[in-house]
């Protein structure tokens, strides 16, 4: 910028010489070098005006873009400052799934796997579940896939190095052993699909309501006390034996997230 008025300061000197050689020169008596010279002096001053502008252009610029600049090392400042934000939340989260899987640990009294289902979705032939632990991570089929509340999710159906599939629940394939939380009826319950699940050999002498909690009853190779749903619909089914009973799966408000594996016995 210190060279750009020297530069103009010259174009304007060789200006005015050419406008005095013109009016020597070539033009009539009345261009005379006054003429010439004021009409060199109206370009002059434009030219220092324009110089001006310029000069009031260049610094607005100037300024503009050092504002620019403070903004990007804000918002990179930001970003770094919610990344810290979203590590220490996600320490303070594990740290709490961590202490509630080792007290379930304990009360069931079996070794436990953190993992985290990864891909949840429904086909033509059930649900395809996904964790993201597998073989290398000592996961083993039939291992019981439960969340940090104790909620039934299913069992390890296969296994890869780093990888597994999920038999949920409500798979038609899926079997449990389960009792009415606070009552002695007992029965099995398996799979329906988008029913939910069904729970079978209820007697029609058996107490059940709607609403009622359904849990495991441990008489399988399944930990007791589970969570795998709630009573939705009662059927009596006039002339049959048993009742048809529909249960709501607690499981099916997890989708994605962390989960306890619990090693099969």
């Amino acid at each position: 910028m210190s060279r750009s008025p020297s530069k103009f300061l010259i174009i304007v000197i060789l200006i005015v010489a050419f406008f005095v050689l013109i009016n020597q020169k070539f033009l009539s008596g009345r261009l005379n070098l006054s003429f010439s010279l004021r009409y060199a002096g109206d370009i002059t001053g434009s030219i220092f005006s324009k110089l001006s502008g310029f000069k009031k252009a260049a610094t607005l610029f100037a300024a503009i873009s050092h504002l620019k600049n403070k903004t990007i090392e804000l918002e990179k400042r930001n970003y770094e400052l919610l990344s810290q934000l979203s590590d220490l939340e996600n320490i303070k989260s594990e740290n709490a799934f961590f202490r509630k899987a080792l007290n379930i640990s304990k009360v069931i009294n079996r070794e436990y796997i953190l993992a985290n289902i990864y891909s949840w979705n429904l086909g033509p032939n059930g649900y395809a579940v996904l964790l993201n632990a597998g073989k290398f991570d000592g996961i083993k089929n039939g291992d019981v896939i439960i969340s940090e509340e104790k909620i039934l999710i299913g069992t390890v159906l296969e296994t890869d190095d780093y990888s597994s599939k999920i038999l949920v629940a409500t798979d038609p394939k899926f079997r449990i052993t389960a009792k009415i939380l606070g009552s002695d009826t007992a029965g099995i319950a398996s799979g329906a699909l988008l029913a939910g699940m069904s729970f079978d050999l209820i007697f029609h002498e058996d107490t059940i309501n709607e609403g009622d909690i359904v849990v495991s009853s441990g008489n399988d190779t399944f930990p007791p006390a589970l969570i795998i749903g709630r009573v939705k619909q009662i059927n009596l089914g006039d002339g049959q034996l048993f009742k048809e009973i529909i249960i709501d799966p607690a499981m099916k408000e997890i989708i994605i997230g962390r989960v306890i594996v619990l090693k099969n016995r």
